[in-house]
């Protein structure tokens, strides 16, 4: 019988730049030389059969990876972004031209309108990021040529449903926003804390 061939999972050598610098070629030398000890070809069985345990969860654990690293990257920019630019505006800290005009207008707005405000904002994104994904997800599923790959990898297959992805206490929302959903009883409408010390200037 011929040399038992080694093989190494894609996904650990795609995973880990340690299995690819270093592991890996002193595994392929170790299997060199046993291929030479014909007596050791039992060892060659259980090399392989180790290298190969659990490869379904490595590449489960490596798409769960990509998928998480698409969601922060679509949370980040699609949410904080906005909501960045939105707390500025309240703040009155934009020195752009295009944008005193506004500022001006918002610090006419009282504390209810101001957090309605926010409610809305926070509502419009979240709902904007939902039918994205959506439109991703759906056009994977039929076919219609929009594919989305992050790390190499289909996000619309690694997901049961990308616009679901977004909410609830393991969501994307909650796990890379660093503001959290609003609601209208929800004291961290005003978690920065400028909201109140803004409407006492302006009561004073």
């Amino acid at each position: 019988m011929g040399p038992i061939p080694l093989t190494i999972p894609k996904s650990l050598q795609k995973q880990n730049v340690y299995w690819r610098l270093h592991l890996v070629p002193h595994l392929m030398k170790f299997h060199d030389y046993l291929k030479k000890k014909r007596k050791n070809r039992l060892h060659l069985i259980h090399w392989n059969r180790f290298l190969n345990t659990n490869q379904k969860t490595d590449n489960k654990l490596f798409m769960k990876e990509s998928l998480d690293k698409f969601g922060q990257l679509i949370v980040k920019n699609m949410r904080d972004k906005q909501l960045d630019h939105l707390y500025g505006l309240l703040e009155g800290k934009w020195r752009a031209k295009e944008t005193k005009s506004l500022q001006g207008k918002l610090s006419n707005f009282n504390e209810d309108e101001r957090k309605t405000l926010l409610l809305l904002v926070d509502n419009i994104l979240t709902h904007t990021m939902h039918d994205l994904l959506f439109v991703i997800q759906s056009n994977n599923d039929m076919g219609d040529g929009l594919k989305v790959l992050m790390d190499g990898e289909n996000v619309a297959e690694i997901s049961d449903g990308l616009q679901g992805e977004i909410f609830g206490d393991e969501g994307w929302i909650k796990k890379f926003s660093k503001y959290k959903p609003k609601t209208d009883n929800d004291p961290t409408i005003q978690s920065k804390g400028f909201l109140t010390g803004f409407f006492r200037k302006k009561s004073g």
